[in-house]
Order: C-alpha cells, then structure tokens, then sequence
C-alpha cells in the first residue's frame, strides 16, 4: 500500500502542480493582456483627445479656404453682392479655426506645427491682401478688361472726332443742292 500511496500522492502533486502552472500562466498572460491593454488605451487617448481635434480642424480650414476662393471666384465673375458675402463669411471663419488650431496643446507643444499654422496664417495675410485689387477689378470694367481702358484713353476720342467729322459731312452734303454738272 505505500507504494500505491506513493503513486496516489504523486498523482496528486502532479495534478496540483499542473494547476498551479496553469494558474501561474494564465496569471502571466493576464498581467501582460492588462499592460498591453493599458498601452492601448493611452493610445487611443493620444489619438481621440489630441490628434483627432487637430485633425478635424485642419480639414475644416481646408474647406472654409476652398469655399472661400470659389467663392471669390464666382463673385469675380458675377459681381453678385452673395458670393462676396459668403467669401466673406468663410475667410472670417478661416480665422476662427485657424484661431482654435493654434490654441491645441499639442500644436503649441510642437514648433514644427507652430511654425506650420504660422506659414498658413501668414499665406491666408498675403491673400487677403489681394482682396483690394481683385475687388476693384471686378467692379470697374476698365481695370478688369484693360483693352477697354486702352480704348478709352487712346482709341475712342479719335474715333469719336471721325463720326462727328462723317456726322457732319454728310448733314453738309444733305443740305447742300444738287448742282448740274
């Protein structure tokens, strides 16, 4: 019976042992799950509470730049009071997002995208400044067309003295007599 015993305790053990392994891996493996979970998550965080933001306002600058040109664009072509108001409205929400995007903690933390919205700011300035020109080109016919402001100063006085000076040859002929000749 001992060596019976012997084989039943060792069965025992070895049961109880394997228990033990099994428990210890699957400790192991919980401890790992966790750490790689946590990693995960800081992830998701650094991804949801910081690059989305960024991100999502970027893409907006990007459309309110577009509406922007197509609407001066259209209001270059139709002088219509709406498309300039709306080129309006979308570079002063230009300015507002461009406002948002620099007060991020992430863009401020980084100079590489500081100095990035700094280059975009200062492209949006230089674009702005050619609001002016555009504007009084779109409004006066001369400075859009410049043949026409050619024609103006050098072209139409001369043209206008030929049709009075035929204007009045012809009256002159008309009121002359006809003579026999």
């Amino acid at each position: 019976m001992t060596k019976s015993r012997i084989i039943a305790l060792s069965v025992r053990t070895k049961i109880w042992s394997g228990f033990a392994l099994f428990l210890s891996l699957l400790a192991i493996m919980s401890v790992i799950s966790a750490f790689s979970l946590r990693d995960v998550e800081d992830r998701v965080v650094e991804v949801v509470e910081k690059r989305q933001p960024t991100v999502i306002l970027t893409k907006e600058l990007a459309t309110q730049l577009q509406k922007a040109a197509s609407s001066l664009g259209f209001y270059l072509l139709s002088q219509e009071r709406e498309h300039r108001n709306n080129y309006q409205a979308s570079l002063q929400r230009v300015d507002e997002v461009i406002t948002s995007i620099k007060s991020l903690p992430n863009v401020q933390d980084d100079t590489a995208a500081t100095s990035l919205v700094q280059e975009i700011e200062e492209d949006i300035r230089q674009f702005r400044g050619l609001e002016t020109g555009l504007f009084a080109a779109a409004e006066s016919i001369e400075k859009n067309f410049p043949g026409i402001a050619y024609a103006n100063a050098n072209i139409n006085s001369i043209s206008r003295n030929i049709l009075q000076l035929t204007s009045q040859m012809i009256l002159s002929e008309m009121e002359e007599e006809s003579s026999d000749l």
